[in-house]
């Protein structure tokens, strides 16, 4: 009971639904179902505070004695209750956001800080790093790195929905700075117009700049050896990094890496299978929205649980392949 000193809410994943004819009370989450049978009419009423959120003496008027430490002991159990809490980010785009959070971690308002205090390196701007940034921005992150060498082009428009036609031969970064600060002003941005294509290059690009948070790796070129540069990179400098990777029918997300034991292991494996891309002619030239977006949003999902600290990303130290023809995504490497 003490952790519900400040009161007690059902978590906003948790609905609540009576079936009076068959004297059912079931609280759902979408995914599981608790449901309480022949309750007194004073719990039902209990439950029903506890969905705007309420004081602990207000519900022991209903429940004296033993009778509301029982409930509350038998909800937190089912993971349908969490400890009230003040929506610090009321009345901004945040507050929604905030109140997601607050299923997974006690001070929701920590999370948000979290992310707003971030930096972070996006390394390729086209069409998953577009995505990256739309859902980077909107959660809130303040602070951005941006690296491509290439420039908006007509043929991008089906997939890269941060660029118009007025930034046609425009510098993606350049591009993508435009449609950051369109969204939000006071967000601070670096740009780097350059081809990362050995470690030197990367330091080459951040030198002079603070040292980021977080990489997201959404460039493809050289395949896989790109992979490896940002991995030494952050082998190195202890930063953490994503990547993903988008073919015909299906994707890659992943792995997100934290640790430097489990990027020396994925470091050793790409350096066995360089040799056969290095060597390769074959470019993957089709695109269509829809998977590029998936793909990326997926990613970029695991990397907002990282750093608002709310969850364990599913692509931790796992790369994810997710076949669009199935609907489906299974785990092909753990690092």
């Amino acid at each position: 009971m003490n952790k519900f000193q400040s009161g007690i809410v059902l978590k906003h994943s948790t609905s609540l639904s009576f079936i009076s004819e068959e004297q059912k009370t079931i609280l759902s989450n979408g995914l599981r179902h608790f449901i309480l049978s022949n309750i007194p009419e004073q719990v039902v009423q209990a439950l029903k505070q506890m969905v705007a959120g309420t004081q602990l003496d207000k519900l022991a008027t209903l429940l004296p004695g033993d009778r509301l430490e029982k409930l509350i002991s038998l909800l937190d159990s089912k993971g349908v209750v969490r400890p009230l809490y003040e929506n610090d980010f009321k009345e901004t785009r945040f507050e929604k956001q905030v109140e997601f959070f607050s299923d997974f971690v006690e001070d929701p308002n920590t999370a948000q800080e979290r992310l707003l205090k971030q930096l972070v390196c996006i390394i390729g701007c086209g069409g998953t790093g577009n995505i990256v940034v739309q859902h980077l921005v909107a959660a809130g992150v303040k602070n951005f790195i941006l690296i491509d060498d290439d420039l908006v082009n007509i043929t991008n428009f089906n997939r890269q929905f941060c660029f118009s036609q007025a930034d046609l031969n425009t510098p993606k970064v350049e591009a993508l700075r435009n449609y950051i600060l369109a969204r939000d002003s006071e967000i601070k941005i670096h740009t780097r117009k350059l081809k990362i294509n050995s470690v030197e290059s990367l330091y080459q690009a951040l030198e002079g700049l603070t040292k980021p948070d977080f990489i997201v790796c959404c460039a493809d070129t050289p395949p896989i050896i790109i992979q490896s540069l940002v991995v030494q990179y952050c082998l190195q400098e202890n930063v953490a990094c994503t990547f993903s990777g988008v073919r015909v029918y299906d994707g890659l997300v992943g792995p997100l890496l934290t640790e430097k034991s489990h990027m020396e292991k994925f470091i050793q494996h790409n350096q066995q299978i360089e040799q056969q891309y290095e060597n390769s002619p074959t470019v993957i030239s089709s695109s269509i929205s829809y998977l590029n977006t998936m793909i990326a949003t997926l990613m970029i999902a695991d990397a907002i649980d990282l750093l608002a600290g709310i969850k364990k990303p599913l692509s931790l130290n796992t790369t994810l392949q997710y076949n669009a023809d199935q609907a489906k995504m299974v785990t092909v490497y753990e690092w």
